[in-house]
């Protein structure tokens, strides 16, 4: 098994670990976070679940590191201070893993109680999450090397000739551009809304396409082993073709997502600081 394999294996794993018991946590205090705020002091599980209860605290505790624990891949990116340790997309995928499990602590922590400050990061957080889905699909639509490494235009070009190559050892050039133009589906848009509605759409006829694409050929007489090799090459030449269509596109829409995805984190980390600070500070929570 490769290592690719392994961590993808492992981070599975961890995603299903993390929801399973966050669930069995609420489930478990599901009577007290429906209870109305004024009668929760009176609640058997107060002491447990409020925010600077005996688990309160800790979904806390827990949640804000794991916040924390997701600016490793801006140090990785950005500074060399961790060196080239890793590829690029696996502390992306860290990242991400991070920025989805450690807000659902933090709103555990909350006990669902939002007001104030606590409301203004909360949101700011929902906003960055849910930008840092859409970001990881933009991620993953620029061409990159093993390292996580965008292609320069002369590897991208080397690379397409190659995967040009692999496919006209079983097919001729007329079988290589109805199967390629199938898979690929309609030339993606240069402005930036249509093609988002552009990817959304592909995405959802790839299943389609690659059906269509298999059943041809099916029909000219190739064997079910040929099928698959030939399926799987012409699907690495046709994503690597389409990104390279839209690089453009893509970066453009890039750019204005850490506009928008920059501030609100600025704002989630500022009040979280701020939240821990005061914590401290004044000793709410250990006091508890």
């Amino acid at each position: 098994m490769t290592s690719k394999r392994l961590f993808s294996r492992i981070l599975i794993f961890l995603y299903v670990l993390s929801v399973a018991i966050i669930v069995a946590a609420f489930i478990r205090g599901f009577d007290y976070y429906l209870t109305p705020l004024a009668s929760r002091p009176h609640h058997p599980d107060y002491r447990l679940l409020r925010p600077a209860g005996a688990w309160g605290l800790w979904y806390g505790i827990l949640g804000a590191a794991m916040m924390i624990a997701m600016l490793s891949y801006t140090l990785r990116k950005r500074t060399r201070l961790m060196g080239k340790a890793g590829r690029l997309k696996t502390w992306l995928d860290l990242h991400i893993f991070f920025g989805i499990v450690g807000p659902l602590l933090v709103v555990m922590h909350t006990s669902f109680k939002l007001d104030g400050l606590v409301a203004v990061s909360f949101w700011s957080m929902v906003a960055v999450a849910l930008s840092g889905v859409f970001g990881r699909y933009l991620y993953v639509q620029i061409p990159r090397n093993i390292m996580g490494d965008a292609y320069t235009a002369e590897e991208l070009t080397k690379n397409l000739r190659a995967e040009s190559t692999t496919l006209e050892q079983q097919l001729n050039a007329e079988q290589i551009d109805w199967l390629v133009s199938l898979m690929l589906g309609p030339h993606p848009p240069s402005h930036q809304i249509p093609f988002i509605f552009w990817m959304i759409r592909e995405r959802i006829t790839r299943s389609g396409r690659t059906k269509r694409a298999r059943l041809l050929l099916k029909q000219q007489g190739y064997s079910e082993l040929d099928q698959r090799d030939i399926m799987v090459k012409a699907h690495t030449y046709a994503t690597l073709k389409r990104r390279a269509a839209s690089l453009r596109t893509v970066l453009s829409l890039f750019h204005h997502w850490h506009v928008f995805h920059r501030p609100f984190a600025t704002v989630m980390y500022t009040i979280m600081l701020i939240h821990i600070g005061i914590a401290l500070a004044f000793g709410i929570a250990w006091k508890a």
